[in-house]
């Protein structure tokens, strides 16, 4: 995870916040995000609330939760492969 941090600093990459998304925002960017096309190839589906809790945890600085930290459902595409090893 640090060396991602690293390199979105050393790229420039801007965070979310900056971007402009605000709290308030996080339900809808979330709906859309499930709705997106990019979605349907990601072999763990994540739900509304899964989502919401991505952004509100990039929101805070937080970064990405480990699969212990996510307390919604998910469910795993049957094409999905290796995916099952990371819900374990």
């Amino acid at each position: 995870v640090d060396l991602v941090r690293g390199l979105c600093r050393d790229l420039g990459v801007r965070s979310l916040r900056a971007l402009g998304l605000e709290e308030g925002m996080v339900v809808e960017a979330a709906r859309k995000a499930a709705n997106a096309s990019s979605m349907k190839g990601n072999p763990v589906v994540l739900g509304q609330e899964c989502l919401e809790g991505i952004l509100a945890r990039a929101l805070d600085g937080r970064g990405a939760a480990s699969r212990s930290q996510v307390s919604a459902p998910v469910e795993v595409r049957a094409e999905a492969g290796g995916a099952q090893e990371w819900l374990r």
